[in-house]
């Protein structure tokens, strides 16, 4: 796509998908940058998915589990970049962007 007489610079990235599925994999997914969320404190009584969370109860995420969920992705613990690209499948796996860095407000 670039040749061997250029670096790639941001103007190739649309040109890389595998790229950027191989850092999704690797940098997010495969080795996440925590395993365990920052913890989040619940303001006031929650129902989600039918369990109560308390108001003012601490709530940490496993980021690691999410992101070896066997429902999201195929083969969790085969390493698989081709997982988010399009070719041929009917959905990509979740963008581990989304749940590597910690979650949001709920």
């Amino acid at each position: 796509v670039i040749g061997k007489t250029q670096l790639p610079d941001f103007e190739d990235w649309d040109n890389l998908p595998y790229l950027e599925a191989m850092l999704k994999e690797k940098s997010l997914r495969w080795n996440p940058v925590l395993l365990l969320s920052l913890p989040h404190r619940s303001m006031s009584n929650n129902i989600h998915d039918g369990y109560l969370i308390p108001g003012g109860l601490t709530v940490v995420g496993n980021t690691w589990k999410i992101l070896h969920d066997p429902k999201a992705y195929s083969d969790p613990f085969t390493f698989d970049p081709e997982c988010f690209l399009p070719k041929d499948r009917k959905e990509l796996a979740p963008n581990p962007s989304l749940y590597a860095f910690g979650f949001d407000r709920q």
